[in-house]
């Protein structure tokens, strides 16, 4: 399985796990920009309780994180948190940083 794939099936797996307990914070169009240096770019793209996984870079995202595949995996796995990870300087977010705070969301309830 390639990285991208792995993130992609950890990504959804967390989605499925967590959408019906926050449906209410997910009532909304949001779009996330992943740009891992060692496995590739793509976007999660939320879209009123809908989840999309693209590959590739979107032109206007809501917020832009960038980190290297085992600390993305580590997070998502939920071995390390995403503030510790972005205080360590491990994790970059531009753009909308407080926005993110939803993706947090999804991790932590799942």
């Amino acid at each position: 399985m390639e990285k991208i794939e792995e993130i992609e099936n950890l990504i959804k797996n967390l989605y499925e796990k967590t959408k019906d307990k926050i449906s209410q914070d997910l009532n909304v169009y949001k779009i996330f920009q992943f740009n891992v240096s060692d496995a590739g770019d793509f976007y999660i793209e939320i879209n009123y309780g809908k989840i999309s996984f693209v590959k590739g870079n979107h032109p206007n995202p809501t917020a832009i994180l960038s980190t290297d595949y085992d600390t993305l995996i580590k997070i998502l796995k939920k071995e390390q948190d995403a503030m510790t990870a972005f205080l360590r300087g491990k994790l970059r977010i531009t753009k909308d940083v407080l926005s993110t705070m939803l993706l947090r969301k999804i991790i932590e309830s799942a």
